[in-house]
C-alpha cells in the first residue's frame, strides 16, 4: 500500500512561518519606508533554492541576506511557494505575477520561473502587450526567462515601435539587439533598422559626435568593434539608390571594403551578378497579400515588379525591399476547387488582371503567366499588350527566374471551353474529350512569347492557383494625388523653390529622381483640360515628351487614342456607379436580364414609365458593350416615341 499525504505537509511547512521560536535566519527585504524582516529556517531553504545554498554556506553571517530589489509581499508569495509549494496569485495584479517571476529568477526557483512563464503567455498576454515597457524590462533582467524574451521579440517584430522608438532602445543588451534584427519578419524598414543600429551604436560610445564627418579612422574602428555583431544582420542590398547614397555611404568604413564595392555596384551596373550569400529582404506588412500554397513574397514581389516595370532587368531586384503594391485574391486553387476546365471556367472567367501560378509535379518548380484582360469561355484568342509568363526554380530560387514578355500579342492567350488557364501556345493546360474531366494534356513552348521558360516541353500539374490582383482602389481624386505627389517631393529637396517656372536644369534633373517612381502611377490622363492646364503644364518638363504630347494630343483631340495608359481608379460613391469619370447622377438599376430574365414582360414591368434611363448590352462571345440614353420613358404600346436628346453608342 502507498498513499501520499501532502497537502497537510504543505500546511505544516507554511506554519513553519509564523513560528517565532525555531527560525535559524532572518532576511531583510525591501527598501524604505517598506522594510520587512522576515525570518525564515536555513535548511528549507537551502534545500527549495540552489540560490540560498550557495549563499548561506559562503556567508558567516545568517542574518545579513538582504534583497532590498523585491518588495516585502512579492517575498511574502515566493517564501510560500518555498515551505509549501503553493502559488497563490489570486486577486494579483498581473504587474506582481511578473515580479513574481523576476524574483522566483532571482532565487533560481526554475519550477516556478518556467509556470510563470507558461502561464502569463499563454493567460495574460494582450496585458503585457498594453505594458509592454515593464514587461521588456523584466525579461531584459535575466538570460534565463528566455520564453518571456520570445514573446516580447515576436511582439517587436509585429510591432517594432514598441521598442525601438522608446526611450530605452538604446540601454538594450548586444544579444536581445543582434536577434530582433536578424528576423526575417522584423515590421520595419531596412533603412530605419540600419538608423535604429546607428543609434544603438552611438548610445554605447557617447562621447562621439553623430556627424561621421567628423570622425578619425580610430572613431570608426571603435564603432565598427562595437556593431561587429549587427552589421552583418543589416540587409543593404533592399536599400534603394538614395537610401545608399544618402545613409550609408557617410560610413562606407564601417564596412567590409569588398562588401562596400559589390553593394555600389549593385546601384551602377544592374546587369551585374548578384553574389549567393546575400540575404533576401524581410517581409514587410505581409498581412492579407496573398494566401497561396505555391509562392511566397518573394515571388509576389518580383511578379508585381514586372506587371509594373519596375526593375525589370535588374539582377538585384529581388534582393530589394518587398515590392507589394497590390492583394492577390484568390479565384481557384486547384487542390482545392478541382482540376476542370468548367471549374475554371465557372470561377475566373470575366476577371481582369489574374495572375496564374502552377507548381510542377514531382518537382520545386513553379511556372505562370501575367493576363492583363480577362479568361473566356470561347472559341477565339485573347489579344493583350502586357502579358508575359515566367518560370521559377522553386519557391525559393529567384536568382534564375525567366520573364517572357508576349510577342504575338493577338495571340496572347489562348480561349477555349476546355482550356485552363492558357498562354499562346506557350503555356497550354486543357482536355480533349470534356470540360468535366481534370486537365490531362499539358505543355509549355515557346511560339507567342519571345523566350522559353523551361528546357522540357511536357510537364504534369501538381497544383494550380489564379489571383485576381486588386491594388485600383485609393478613394482619391487623380488632381489631388497628383498635388501630394509634387507636394511630398518639394518635402524631400528643402532647398528647391516650389515655382517651376524658375527651376534650372539641375532642378528638373533632381525632381525627376526624387519621382522616378511615382510618375508613373499618376493616372494624368483621368485629369479635366483644366486641370491639365493649370496643374500639369507648369511640370511638364518632368514627362517625357513622347508622354507629354500624348496627354497633350488627348485633350486637343477627341477621338484621340493614347497606348498602354492606366484606366482611372475605382473610386467607390455611396449610392452612384462604380465609376471614376466625371459622375453627376445617382444611377438605379431597374433591370439585369441575368437577374431579372430575359423576357419583354418583365422588361416592360420594371422599366416602364421610368424618365431618363441608360441602357447596358453586353455582347455574347466578345468584350463589346452596346447601349443608349432614353430621355423620356419606355411604354408597352404599338407605336414610336419621340425625343430631341437620345443617343446610342458601342464600346469597345
Amino acid at each position: 500500500m502507498s498513499a501520499e499525504f501532502f497537502s497537510k505537509l504543505s500546511q505544516n511547512y507554511v506554519e513553519l512561518l509564523k513560528d517565532d521560536e525555531y527560525y535559524d535566519i532572518t532576511i531583510e527585504v525591501g527598501e524604505n519606508p517598506n522594510v520587512k524582516i522576515f525570518r525564515a529556517h536555513m535548511s528549507i531553504l537551502c534545500y527549495r533554492s540552489s540560490y540560498f545554498r550557495r549563499a548561506l554556506t559562503s556567508s558567516k553571517k545568517r542574518d545579513n541576506i538582504k534583497f532590498p530589489n523585491i518588495s516585502p509581499d512579492i517575498f511574502q508569495i515566493i517564501l510560500r511557494y518555498i515551505y509549501g509549494g503553493i502559488l497563490s496569485l489570486n486577486g494579483q495584479e498581473t504587474s506582481d505575477f511578473l515580479k513574481v517571476l523576476a524574483a522566483a529568477d532571482e532565487l533560481l526557483l526554475q519550477e516556478l520561473v518556467d509556470y510563470l512563464q507558461k502561464y502569463l503567455i499563454e493567460n495574460k498576454s494582450e496585458w503585457m502587450k498594453e505594458n509592454f515597457e515593464f514587461t521588456q524590462q523584466i525579461s531584459l533582467r535575466s538570460n534565463n526567462l528566455v520564453e518571456l524574451q520570445q514573446f516580447c521579440a515576436d511582439f517587436i517584430a509585429k510591432s517594432p515601435e514598441k521598442i525601438f522608438k522608446t526611450l530605452c532602445f538604446t540601454s538594450i543588451s548586444e544579444k536581445f539587439l543582434v536577434s530582433l534584427i536578424k528576423r526575417d519578419d522584423l515590421q520595419m524598414k531596412e533603412i530605419e533598422v540600419w538608423e535604429h543600429v546607428l543609434k544603438w551604436g552611438l548610445a554605447q560610445n557617447s562621447t562621439f559626435n553623430p556627424d561621421p564627418d567628423t570622425w578619425s579612422d580610430d572613431d570608426f574602428e571603435t564603432m565598427k568593434n562595437t556593431l561587429q555583431h549587427c552589421l552583418p544582420l543589416v540587409r543593404f542590398f533592399s536599400l534603394s539608390s538614395k537610401e545608399f547614397s544618402h545613409k550609408v555611404r557617410p560610413y562606407k568604413k564601417l564596412l567590409d571594403k569588398q562588401l562596400y564595392e559589390v553593394l555600389l555596384n549593385s546601384y551602377l551596373d544592374s546587369d551585374r551578378e548578384p553574389t549567393e550569400d546575400i540575404s533576401l529582404p524581410r517581409s514587410i506588412g505581409t498581412d492579407e497579400i496573398i494566401d497561396s500554397k505555391i509562392v511566397n513574397l518573394n515571388i509576389v514581389s518580383i511578379i508585381s515588379r514586372w506587371i509594373d516595370k519596375v526593375d525589370v532587368n535588374c539582377k538585384f531586384s529581388h534582393l530589394r525591399e518587398l515590392y507589394l503594391p497590390y492583394k492577390f485574391k484568390l479565384l481557384i486553387r486547384g487542390s482545392r476547387d478541382g482540376f476542370t476546365p468548367k471549374k475554371f471556367h465557372q470561377l475566373c472567367d470575366n476577371k481582369h488582371n489574374t495572375v496564374t501560378f502552377i507548381k510542377v509535379k514531382d518537382s520545386k518548380e513553379i511556372l505562370g503567366g501575367y493576363n492583363p484582360i480577362i479568361w473566356m469561355n470561347s472559341n477565339s484568342w485573347g489579344k493583350a499588350q502586357n502579358s508575359f509568363i515566367f518560370s521559377f526554380k522553386s519557391k525559393d530560387s529567384f536568382k534564375d527566374s525567366i520573364l517572357s514578355i508576349v510577342r504575338n500579342k493577338s495571340n496572347a492567350l489562348n480561349y477555349h471551353p476546355e482550356n485552363g488557364p492558357s498562354f499562346g501556345r506557350d503555356i497550354m493546360i486543357y482536355t480533349e474529350d470534356s470540360d468535366n474531366i481534370n486537365f490531362d494534356r499539358t505543355y509549355c513552348n515557346k511560339v507567342c512569347y519571345e523566350k522559353s521558360i523551361r528546357e522540357a516541353i511536357v510537364f504534369s500539374i501538381e497544383d494550380y492557383e489564379v489571383f485576381q490582383i486588386i491594388g485600383d482602389d485609393l478613394q482619391m481624386k487623380e488632381i489631388e494625388i497628383w498635388e501630394y505627389v509634387l507636394k511630398w517631393s518639394f518635402a524631400q529637396n528643402l532647398d528647391l523653390v516650389t515655382d517651376p517656372g524658375v527651376w534650372t536644369d539641375d532642378d528638373i534633373k533632381t525632381m525627376e529622381n526624387t519621382l522616378q517612381h511615382c510618375l508613373p502611377f499618376v493616372r494624368l490622363f483621368s485629369l479635366s483640360s483644366k486641370e491639365f492646364s493649370d496643374k500639369i503644364r507648369p511640370y511638364q518638363k518632368l514627362l517625357s515628351r513622347q508622354f507629354y504630347e500624348e496627354l497633350l494630343n488627348s485633350h486637343l483631340e477627341p477621338y484621340y487614342e493614347p497606348d498602354g495608359i492606366l484606366l482611372p481608379k475605382n473610386i467607390k460613391i455611396d449610392g452612384i456607379i462604380d465609376l471614376k469619370i466625371r459622375i453627376v447622377f445617382t444611377i438605379r438599376l431597374p433591370i439585369r436580364g441575368s437577374l431579372d430574365r430575359f423576357i419583354p414582360k418583365k422588361f416592360h414591368e420594371l422599366c416602364d414609365n421610368k424618365h431618363n434611363t441608360v441602357t447596358f448590352i453586353k455582347i455574347k462571345n466578345s468584350e463589346e458593350i452596346l447601349g443608349g440614353c432614353n430621355q423620356i420613358i419606355w411604354m408597352n404600346s404599338n407605336s414610336w416615341g419621340e425625343t430631341q436628346d437620345s443617343l446610342y453608342f458601342p464600346l469597345k
